[in-house]
């Protein structure tokens, strides 16, 4: 089981899993990337299998990892695919991964994630991430500053946006591209954050209320799709309403 050609939707295909389904029928479960996107992450494919008369499998014939497979009988449907917005209204949601050291650090219900402060910069800070689904994307938070705390909306290679309640600025992880592009704010109350995707390459505004939004001359190009939430500092960072907007499906044209 490998990938042939660059033309094909997923690569890094490899070193399959063999179990038996429902009604004694086989299957090859194994993770592969997609194509010109293996920043976001491994994917999980299943294919039928058949057995060859000396005993070797081989997928079954006439499919491909890429084409609508028949569902294996059995089990209930649970439907197809996962939010990734959190309105934090309970516990947080699954779609999120969490260091060990950030667990007792985060409270999540009644609407927010209050977040405490932890580390000096977006790589150390206290964080959780999601990783995005779609080639093209919208990230959309709300955030609170209480204390001495800076807190933001970053890319998986720390590119995005921070804010301290006294104004939004670029963070960036190089030195070297950090640049004069900060928003004053007025209030500490209600302070929102944007990232958008487009093909890998990353375009960040700020907004005061929501609906008008400024636009950062910072963009970048990576090909990585973890989004993170972060707070550094002493004191806590409140974040409301998290919204995940696809743009682009993983296999649109």
């Amino acid at each position: 089981m490998h990938t042939y050609s660059e033309d094909e939707p997923w690569w890094h295909q490899g070193h399959p899993t063999i179990l038996e389904g429902p009604e004694g029928n086989w299957y090859t479960l194994y993770p592969a990337r997609p194509a010109w996107y293996t920043g976001m992450g491994k994917q999980t494919i299943l294919m039928p299998l058949e057995w060859t008369q000396d005993g070797w499998p081989v997928v079954a014939n006439g499919f491909k990892p890429w084409e609508i497979l028949p569902k294996p009988k059995g089990g209930e449907n649970s439907g197809h695919g996962m939010t990734l917005s959190d309105d934090f209204e309970g516990e947080l949601g699954i779609q999120w991964n969490v260091p060990d050291p950030y667990v007792d650090l985060l409270k999540s219900g009644q609407g927010k994630l209050v977040m405490t402060a932890s580390g000096d910069d977006s790589k150390s800070a206290t964080q959780i991430v999601v990783n995005a689904t779609n080639h093209s994307f919208e990230a959309t938070v709300e955030v609170k500053i209480e204390g001495d705390v800076t807190a933001g909306l970053v890319f998986g290679n720390h590119e995005g946006l921070r804010t301290n309640g006294k104004t939004i600025s670029y963070n960036s992880d190089e030195d070297w591209r950090i640049r004069d592009s900060d928003i004053e704010v007025e209030s500490r109350d209600r302070i929102f954050l944007k990232i958008r995707n487009y093909r890998q390459n990353l375009s960040f505004y700020g907004s005061l209320d929501g609906e008008n939004w400024t636009h950062f001359q910072n963009g970048v190009r990576s090909g990585d799709y973890r989004i993170r939430l972060f707070a550094a500092g002493e004191g806590k960072a409140v974040f409301k309403n998290f919204r995940y907007l696809g743009l682009e499906s993983m296999f649109s044209e």
